[in-house]
């Protein structure tokens, strides 16, 4: 039985579907969202708006600041695991979301990630349709 969902959230499509997708009998107290951004530079921060979703959807949301979990290019040090489907410079930051879950006792965790990955893009898709007079 499941006690606690986590979801992954960004302020994207994938993820933000997961959370509004989510019966609202699991949008309770027992479900946490976790995103991430930084105020170290930059222009692009999600984190409000996902904060915003969470909120509107009555689900508790925790920050991490990604600066702390900075990027590498150094592929000795990616150690992918065979199930990941892509090495990730990113590794560091999501291996921290992932411990932060588990110290908030979460059980399943459902995220976006590579959800764009596995579907064709919208331009393909229209094309598509338009070659087949659909």
């Amino acid at each position: 039985i499941v006690c606690r969902i986590g979801v992954s959230l960004s302020a994207g499509f994938d993820s933000s579907s997961i959370l509004a997708l989510l019966p609202a009998s699991l949008r309770n107290g027992a479900t946490l969202a976790l995103n991430y951004g930084t105020d170290a530079g930059g222009t692009v921060d999600e984190r409000p708006l996902a904060q915003a979703l969470a909120a509107r959807m009555g689900v508790a949301c925790e920050s991490i600041d990604s600066n702390l979990y900075p990027g590498s290019f150094d592929q000795a040090s990616w150690s992918p695991d065979p199930g990941y489907p892509y090495l990730n410079p990113y590794r560091p930051l999501k291996q921290a979301v992932y411990a932060a879950f588990e110290a908030a006792g979460v059980d399943v965790v459902l995220s976006g990630h590579f959800g764009d990955h596995w579907a064709a893009s919208e331009a393909r898709t229209l094309l598509h349709s338009w070659q087949g007079r659909r």
